[in-house]
């Protein structure tokens, strides 16, 4: 399910560093939320827009 244009490793700090930057921005503004940061990470990880919100829902 996941695009392979990375190597594991690589979509995995870039994926993480994308989860902790929302959340100081979270922190910052409080728009941003738990459904975003996962949303941006699957779209980053290479997950289909429609899919990333299929797998995500109302949770998070």
């Amino acid at each position: 399910m996941f695009a392979q244009h990375l190597p594991a490793g690589i979509l995995s700090q870039v994926a993480y560093g994308v989860v902790f930057a929302i959340a100081d921005s979270d922190l910052s503004n409080g728009t941003l939320g738990a459904r975003a940061a996962t949303i941006t990470s699957l779209l980053m990880l290479g997950v289909p827009e429609t899919r990333a919100i299929a797998l995500v829902g109302d949770q998070a």
